[in-house]
């Protein structure tokens, strides 16, 4: 709590001067002071008129005098004090009422980086949804046209796998999505779009060379998005899923790579 700030009126009286109010000592001061110079004054102006000798008036003048200055030192002293005693109160208010300020916008810096830390988590479990349905879907076509078109046995069985393995995560992926609320696309992109048409233009062992080197570097790609999802996704939902679905994209990584290092 502040202290009293009322008009407390001190007594300012004898030739050392007593205290001023804190916040008007300064203004009564001024006024006794007047005052009192005034009846110095006007006691100065009646002892000269008095016949008395020369010596007791120029003694009653310096004694006048001397009283006058005393006083009007002593409260002004007084009312200074107190002028410094406000201005230091003030000052104290001012750096107190500061740090608030300061500690009000620090905390509300902390928890907008807070809130921004946690949206761009919510964000990136978002994106990686939205990029593992792509690629879900992708496996899927790429598997069904490795079925048909391979002359490879290995290359054809292992088409047969991505159809079905992905088909699952895929449906597992739309589940979790929807638990989420969040809508995942339901086409390809140009750039798996792109691969497809390449690939539909390949033939024999051409298709299935190519086939397996995209495998290759889809599931490379695949196994190291879903191990730091599985590390630190923060909806504990999509963590779930990316360890799940890791185990499965491994065993088709290993997979090709053993199709990849007997077509060499």
């Amino acid at each position: 709590m502040y202290p009293d700030a009322g008009p407390r009126l001190g007594n300012c009286s004898g030739v050392n001067g007593l205290r001023s109010a804190p916040l008007f000592g300064e203004a009564v001061a001024a006024r006794r002071a007047r005052f009192f110079v005034g009846k110095a004054a006007y006691g100065m102006r009646s002892l000269l008129k008095t016949p008395g000798g020369t010596e007791m008036k120029r003694t009653s003048v310096l004694c006048f005098s001397a009283l006058a200055l005393l006083w009007m030192s002593g409260c002004g002293g007084a009312a200074g004090n107190g002028n410094t005693a406000n201005s230091n109160h003030l000052a104290a208010n001012t750096n107190r009422d500061n740090a608030a300020v300061y500690s009000t916008n620090t905390n509300s810096n902390s928890n907008m980086s807070n809130s921004m830390a946690n949206s761009n988590s919510a964000g990136s479990d978002t994106d990686f949804m939205k990029e593992a349905a792509i690629g879900g879907m992708a496996e899927v076509e790429l598997g069904r046209l490795a079925a048909s078109k391979a002359v490879n046995a290995e290359v054809k069985k292992f088409g047969q796998m991505m159809v079905e393995d992905h088909s699952k995560a895929n449906a597992d992926l739309k589940t979790l999505a929807a638990k989420k609320n969040a809508a995942l696309p339901t086409d390809l992109d140009a750039e798996h779009k792109s691969t497809m048409d390449e690939l539909r233009a390949k033939t024999g062992a051409d298709f299935d060379r190519e086939y397996v080197e995209e495998m290759v570097d889809d599931h490379e790609e695949d196994v190291a998005a879903f191990e730091k999802q599985a590390q630190s996704a923060t909806d504990p939902d999509v963590k779930a899923f990316a360890a799940k679905t890791l185990p499965v994209l491994k065993k088709h990584l290993d997979a090709i790579k053993a199709i990849q290092a007997k077509m060499k």
